[in-house]
């Protein structure tokens, strides 16, 4: 249940922040990131609320994964995908293993989800809000997207923190550190693929070709980390000011 409401969270408050971002004639980006944030702020309050209520949503997630884990270890499709020569405990091992990494990430899932769902509703609302018979700023450009120059600074600083939190033993685990990767490998991917619609636009080719090339970074590991120190070096060095 908690999910669920964590989920709609992420989904439906950005909208009336949107709507108050758009009376103000904030730019789109700036209106999609207040977005993010009281998206990420009612996750929050809800993971607050079931903590006070006795349910951790970790610890629930937790037992699910287990569940799954166990469930799936003995099916017949896994048995062959993982191995025919592994063991029930190995499969089983390796599930959880698996399960408990993807629980790991949920904050930062969630807030990924509540960026794209943002993104979308403001290109949506501005279609169709107006105020003084006067339409919102549309949607800027995807290649026009930039992240500030001191996001590196508040990467190395999350960083730092969440080694301080991890060492000192305040959180246990490396859920801090892995949901900071996950949020800042996010951010400069987008940074990347703006740039390739950039160097597209400027080279006259058609948005079809950009997508296809991105669709290609995206299905390896290896590609995804290009995108990402694509993004990270053009916040550095400005890429696309140099291709403008």
């Amino acid at each position: 249940m908690y999910l669920t409401l964590m989920l709609l969270a992420a989904v439906i408050l950005p909208v009336p922040v949107l709507t108050a971002s758009m009376k103000k004639s904030v730019t789109p980006f700036r209106a999609v990131l207040e977005g993010v944030i009281a998206g990420a702020v009612g996750v929050v309050f809800i993971m607050i609320l079931a903590a006070a209520a006795g349910n951790n949503i970790f610890d629930t997630l937790q037992d699910n994964t287990s569940y799954m884990a166990e469930l799936l270890a003995g099916d017949p499709n896994m048995t062959a995908l993982l191995g025919s020569d592994t063991t029930l405990a190995q499969r089983t091992k390796a599930l959880n293993e698996l399960y408990g990494q993807a629980a790991q990430l949920l904050p930062s899932s969630i807030c990924i989800i509540a960026a794209v769902a943002s993104y979308v509703e403001y290109i949506l609302l501005s279609k169709v809000v107006k105020w003084n018979g006067t339409r919102a700023i549309p949607m800027t450009r995807f290649r026009d997207f930039d992240l500030p120059r001191n996001v590196v600074l508040g990467w190395l600083i999350l960083f730092a923190l969440s080694w301080i939190i991890t060492k000192t033993g305040i959180m246990s685990s490396d859920i801090v550190y892995v949901n900071i990767n996950a949020l800042f490998n996010f951010a400069f991917s987008l940074q990347g693929i703006s740039v390739l619609f950039m160097f597209c636009h400027k080279k006259r080719a058609p948005k079809a070709i950009a997508v296809i090339i991105i669709i290609f970074f995206l299905l390896s590991n290896l590609g995804k980390m290009m995108l990402m120190l694509l993004g990270f070096a053009d916040v550095l060095f400005r890429l696309k000011e140099r291709l403008k």
